[in-house]
């Protein structure tokens, strides 16, 4: 048996995903993620293989702690407008704490990526379409439960909320402060009816 890699993996993933996030995809070389993840070129690839696996390890870490995620435990009963309002809330307050005038780091990926095809592109647009998938069958919810009308075009509702949250995101950078988020994004909520009033206090 092989000795075990001399180094924290959850940490080295952590490191790695801060430079990706600082850096972007792209601009960043095998060689800079060696150093900024505290680790020895022949742990690297035997660890980690590529440059394109640490990524993948990255953005599903990344996701792991994103607000969103939250949202994939919504079910029927569940009030709709309620857990957007505590999403978006928290998201304000996430984009802020964790992104450090960086943005979403899956958004940016998005933005660097969107136009291309290999493996790695692949995977952040389905993590995009995936999420798009829970949007629209959250407002199904909320139609059916009487939250939203009749007539509400889930589709583009949902893809409506998943641009918004992609454009906020990005404004966070220049807008880096958590009240003038919150703001824009109480405006939105409220304008398509999934603002809860009870869950805007602090």
């Amino acid at each position: 048996m092989g000795r075990p890699p001399k180094f924290e993996r959850q940490q080295a993933i952590v490191a790695a995903r801060d430079l990706f996030w600082a850096q972007g995809f792209q601009h960043t070389t095998v060689s800079e993620l060696i150093i900024a993840m505290g680790i020895q070129r022949s742990s690297f690839y035997n660890s980690f293989k590529s440059r394109e696996s640490v990524f993948r390890e990255a953005i599903f870490d990344y996701k792991s702690i994103t607000p969103d995620r939250a949202l994939l435990n919504v079910r029927n009963g569940d009030a709709i407008g309620a857990a957007f309002t505590v999403f978006f809330k928290a998201l304000c307050k996430f984009v802020i704490t964790n992104g450090k005038g960086r943005g979403c780091f899956a958004s940016n990926m998005l933005s660097e990526m969107g136009n291309r095809s290999d493996d790695t592109a692949l995977l952040i647009k389905q993590l995009f379409k995936a999420q798009l998938v829970n949007y629209n069958r959250l407002i199904h919810i909320a139609v059916e439960q009487g939250e939203l009308s009749e007539d509400t075009q889930s589709g583009a509702l949902a893809l409506e909320i998943a641009m918004f949250q992609v454009g906020m995101n990005t404004h966070s950078k220049l807008h880096n402060n958590e009240e003038t988020l919150w703001a824009c994004a109480r405006l939105f909520l409220k304008q398509n009816g999934l603002l809860d009033e009870q869950n805007t206090l602090h």
